[in-house]
């Protein structure tokens, strides 16, 4: 499998322009989530509306029926399985154990309408929100109940280290947080229903309040959940999620409200910048990255079928240089590389900005009309995805540099 994550990193900008999305996984398919890196030979799995899709190599995703009930979302066991759930109100919602090796899925617990699976990493601990509490199992095998979430319908989780967060759909406590990694839960204070829950890399936690109100919209929380902040009214949200340095990607469930589809949001304009290029369905349910992919890659589920994106920038918008404006090599870099120039007006002073994957300013150098090339040290710059932009006579170009470990 990561040699055919390799091919995608080789082929995939050749098909690509500047904020377009390409199908990725089986076609037409209502996707709730994807699971990458699955057992020993690192399959992916798509979880969806009628079963499971596997994809061990190559271009052909294996089916696998879950009797018409919808999977609603799966982790890594071990080399030979993975653990899903799935259900809509039936006798035969609940967690299941799929093995790898008869390609057959085997009954765990019965959970009515289970809404997530999570594997808290901190404890290594599994956990499964269902409409009457939450189940935690040690092993993944065995399951008992959470008795703190006992009546509660809890439909989302997620984890910064020792910090846990689950949501609650109800108009009294919605938000709880445990900060000894689920061993003590309390309620937070929080006057709004947070169906949502993603923390980025960074620590900070995003969750929405979704439907039609005078509350909905993007929320944020300084300290893991236990009190939150309006970032944006917005409604029918659907979901928040994130790419591998952090930048925050929003979804809506259709087109009924004033926005729909895939925005990137920025968090010092407090603004969405839509990305819905090449997106045929704007019906967004999970984003998703794939932690072993090196480049700025996300994937998003929708109601029919799964999407990648790459080559965005976030911050400042993008403009595309020919090759003879601007230009970096070596890239990647990781002490220092050259920016070369092409100035066609000599008696035009410019300067060269360097922004970081938020659109956050941290260099500039003023460059003399007849200095076509300078040296860029990284100095205490992490390594990470960053652009160059030339600024010159009113108009502007830009590149992306990357600087390696």
């Amino acid at each position: 499998m990561k040699k055919l994550i390799t091919l995608f990193l080789i082929t995939i900008p050749l098909a690509l322009s500047a904020y377009t999305w390409t199908p990725f996984g089986p076609p037409g398919v209502h996707t709730n989530d994807i699971v990458f890196n699955v057992g020993a030979n690192n399959i992916t799995v798509v979880c969806a509306n009628d079963g499971l899709y596997l994809n061990s190599g190559g271009t052909a995703w294996d089916f696998y029926t879950t009797w018409g009930l919808p999977v609603k979302g799966a982790v890594p066991f071990n080399d030979t399985s993975f653990i899903f759930i799935m259900g809509n109100s039936s006798w035969s919602d609940g967690i299941y154990l799929f093995s790898l090796n008869s390609l057959q899925h085997y009954v765990l617990e019965w959970a009515y309408f289970p809404e997530f699976i999570y594997h808290g990493q901190f404890n290594d601990c599994y956990y499964v929100g269902y409409f009457y509490g939450v189940l935690i199992s040690d092993d993944g095998i065995n399951w008992i109940e959470l008795s703190y979430f006992n009546n509660k319908h809890c439909v989302s989780m997620d984890c910064s280290y020792d910090n846990y967060v689950i949501s609650e759909l109800s108009n009294i406590y919605d938000i709880h947080y445990s900060g000894d990694a689920g061993k003590n839960w309390q309620p937070a204070s929080c006057p709004y229903i947070i169906s949502d829950l993603r923390f980025k890399c960074t620590g900070e936690l995003y969750g929405i309040f979704p439907d039609f109100s005078n509350s909905s919209g993007l929320y944020s929380s300084p300290d893991y959940g236990q009190s939150w902040d309006l970032e944006a009214y917005s409604d029918n949200m659907s979901t928040v999620g994130y790419d591998a340095v952090g930048n925050i990607f929003t979804g809506w469930e259709s087109t009924a409200g004033a926005s729909e589809g895939v925005a990137i949001f920025n968090s010092l304009s407090k603004t969405f910048d839509f990305v819905n290029n090449g997106l045929p369905n704007k019906n967004i349910n999970k984003f998703r990255i794939n932690p072993i992919m090196s480049s700025i890659v996300n994937f998003t589920c929708t109601d029919s079928g799964i999407y990648i994106i790459q080559n965005y920038i976030v911050g400042i918008k993008e403009q595309l240089s020919s090759p003879n404006q601007i230009s970096v090599f070596p890239n990647p870099f990781n002490d220092k590389t050259n920016i070369e120039i092409n100035i066609t007006e000599t008696d035009q002073n410019s300067t060269i900005e360097i922004y970081n994957s938020s659109g956050t300013l941290i260099r500039s150098l003023n460059i003399k009309s007849n200095k076509k090339r300078i040296q860029f040290y990284r100095e205490d710059l992490k390594a990470g995805v960053y652009f160059v932009r030339w600024k010159y006579s009113n108009k502007y170009a830009s590149t992306r540099i990357v600087i390696s470990d």
